[in-house]
């Protein structure tokens, strides 16, 4: 078993996989469902999503446990070999940076239509991977105490959000229930298991495990966050815009709490405290795919610290994020992102069953 310099309780898994996996789905996922299944029942398909995600959370803990102290990269080289492995992780390295791209330019969108409107979309990037840089290079351990201060923070203004969005909430708006019949829900299944994007750092972050004890517990909790977040704010989402609302909207949740105002008290409009929160869960979700990337690098490189490559990295994400001409753009992208995200969850599939093959691989040592 590899010892490490840094470790992780179950606790901070769970807080690191929640960040890993909130992020633009918070704005975008009921108005995805909404396109995808043309029915209010969306909040069923991301149930069954979720317990799907649950029980690929646990698939991917007992790999992770088969070869102790190691990541899903260093599994790669010693199953399949010093240069297969390296070509394999060469593709988990241009997915991370497709997936620090994407977070990056997503981020300027937003900040740039609702919040800065004259500040150019480079300088919002720019200034958001300088701030990443110096808590990447603060290591693991820096970047878990930061999301554990902004994990609590989001779940807190989101839920005020929600709360007071009530006031235009219909309930009426969310029947007829299965009014389609189930077809839809499973359709519906395809979108939510994306929005789970994420989920993949349990075949990275157990390496760092001090021990194993709860440590299934912690997926619940990881997937479970997520999960209840999407849950309430696609009802409320739809419940407040209406199904047809949320189809049209590019950003149905910014839209829903632009939609009402509580005059006379201290603060009246509540978007910008929602946008604040969010922009803090996209730098989590890019800081921890920046993290993998430089993990990826250190298998590949054999260094402890490829301080070079973390600098080089840098351009190569702001000119692929710089790179959309429009947003449409930026989502077509996706479609490149999942099939990679895909690849990375069966890949332990193919590891193990090369391992089994192999005589001489034996819980992550060779015999």
């Amino acid at each position: 078993m590899k010892t490490r310099s840094e470790s992780l309780s179950a606790m901070q898994i769970a807080v690191l996989l929640a960040n890993n996996i909130l992020g633009t789905s918070i704005l975008l996922l009921p108005g995805s469902l909404s396109l995808a299944m043309d029915t209010p029942d969306g909040w069923l398909s991301i149930l069954i999503g979720g317990c799907l995600v649950v029980g690929c959370g646990y698939l991917m803990l007992w790999f992770s446990r088969r070869f102790p102290g190691m990541t899903l990269f260093e599994c790669t080289e010693l199953i399949m070999g010093k240069w297969i492995g390296k070509a394999i992780n060469v593709i988990l390295i241009i997915y991370f940076i497709l997936l620090c791209s994407y977070e990056m330019r997503i981020l300027a969108e937003v900040v740039n239509l609702f919040l800065l409107e004259r500040t150019p979309k480079s300088a919002i990037i720019i200034a958001m991977m300088a701030v990443s840089l110096y808590l990447l290079f603060g290591g693991l351990n820096a970047i878990t105490r930061m999301l554990t201060f902004i994990l609590p923070l989001t779940l807190f203004v989101l839920a005020i959000c929600l709360a007071l969005s009530l006031k235009v909430f219909d309930i009426n708006n969310l029947r007829p229930v299965l009014g389609k019949g189930f077809g839809p829900v499973l359709k519906g299944v395809k979108e939510t298991f994306q929005s789970f994007l994420g989920i993949e750092a349990l075949l990275i972050l157990p390496a760092y495990l001090k021990q194993w004890k709860n440590t299934y517990h912690a997926v619940w909790l990881g997937v479970g966050i997520p999960t209840i977040v999407y849950l309430l704010t696609t009802v409320i989402v739809i419940g407040g815009l209406t199904l047809d609302g949320a189809k049209i909207t590019a950003w149905p949740t910014i839209s829903l709490i632009r939609s009402f105002e509580y005059t006379g008290v201290l603060v009246e409009r509540y978007d910008s405290f929602l946008l604040t929160v969010w922009i803090l869960q996209i730098f989590t979700v890019y800081i921890l795919y920046h993290f993998y990337m430089v993990e990826v690098l250190k298998t590949i490189l054999a260094q402890s610290k490829p301080t070079i490559w973390i600098f080089v990295s840098l351009p190569v994400i702001y000119i692929l994020a710089m790179l959309p001409n429009h947003i449409n753009d930026v989502y077509s992208l996706l479609k490149y992102l999942y099939w990679l995200y895909y690849f990375m969850l069966l890949l332990p599939v193919l590891l193990v069953v090369v391992s089994f093959c192999r005589k001489d691989i034996q819980y992550g040592r060779t015999s």
